[in-house]
C-alpha cells in the first residue's frame, strides 16, 4: 500500500515507528564510535 492511500493514523504511526528506529541506530552509532574510540586507546 503506498502512502497516499494510507489513513493519517496510519501515516502516524509508520512515523512514529520510523522515528523510534532512527533513534536506535544513532544510539548504535554512538556505542559504535565509543567503541572505536576506546580499541583506538588500547591499540
Amino acid at each position: 500500500m503506498k502512502d497516499k492511500d494510507k489513513t493519517k493514523e496510519q501515516l502516524i504511526s509508520k512515523l512514529v515507528e520510523m522515528r523510534r528506529r532512527i533513534a536506535e541506530l544513532e544510539s548504535w552509532a554512538m556505542e559504535r564510535k565509543r567503541s572505536e574510540e576506546t580499541l583506538g586507546e588500547v591499540g
